[in-house]
């Protein structure tokens, strides 16, 4: 596996930037004994959540919905994380077994009152050249089971409840390409985006905000990560 690159972030192996999601890309190399951890608020509403790890403040930023911070890198060894706001008590703790070399998408997700933490494994083999890799994560929490389809491809991504991912699947590359999140229990499309996708490039694509609301900032949408 190539390393994982994140479009705009700029850093060094010895640093960590914080930034929003959909950026320039730079990579990381691989370090002994090291892991890569990025978070996600992906929490509709949630403001203002900070990350800690084995109950010490990591060096972060808060996070407010739709904010990222990452790749930050951590030595590979049993690791608990927990999710604050500001200083009160923890809302939810996630254990972790970190893997040598392993990046990993640490999200905030469900509503502010019931705020969780998953991870996902953002490692992936490449793709093929004239091909791209996608990944979707389903992180709405009101919405039925959903699925991704793109534009070309005759196949969608399956169908996905809360807090379910696909695995990556080669894709035709192409520019200005739509994707279509789609209610998996009547077929229609709820979110429409354009996406440039890259020849061997990957990408992980996750829903997030709610389907039910008519608050404009939480509704339902669809984020890109630009891996490589």
């Amino acid at each position: 596996m190539k390393n994982l690159k994140l479009v705009g972030i700029l850093v060094a192996l010895s640093a960590v930037v914080f930034s929003c999601l959909n950026s320039d890309d730079n990579g990381f190399g691989n370090i002994e004994d090291t892991s890569w951890l990025a978070f996600v608020n992906a929490s509709p509403g949630s403001e203002s959540l900070k990350y800690y790890k084995n109950g010490n403040e990591l060096n972060t930023p808060i996070l407010n919905y739709g904010g990222f911070y990452g790749y930050l890198s951590q030595k590979s060894e049993p690791t608990m994380y927990t999710v604050r706001t500001g200083t009160s008590n923890d809302l939810d703790t996630l254990n972790l077994d970190l893997g040598q070399n392993v990046y990993y998408s640490i999200f905030s997700v469900n509503t502010p009152d019931h705020i969780e933490l998953i991870s996902y494994i953002d490692n992936h083999e490449n793709a093929p050249s004239g091909k791209s890799a996608i990944r979707f994560i389903q992180l709405s929490p009101d919405s039925p089971p959903l699925k991704l389809l793109v534009e070309g491809e005759d196949a969608d991504l399956g169908i996905f409840p809360f807090k379910q991912a696909s695995t990556f699947k080669h894709v035709n590359h192409g520019v200005d390409k739509k994707l279509f999140l789609i209610n998996s229990e009547t077929e229609e499309i709820l979110v429409t985006k354009s996406i440039s996708l890259g020849s061997g490039k990957s990408y992980s694509v996750f829903s997030k905000g709610l389907l039910n609301t008519t608050d404009e900032n939480k509704k339902l949408d669809l984020q890109i990560i630009p891996l490589q």
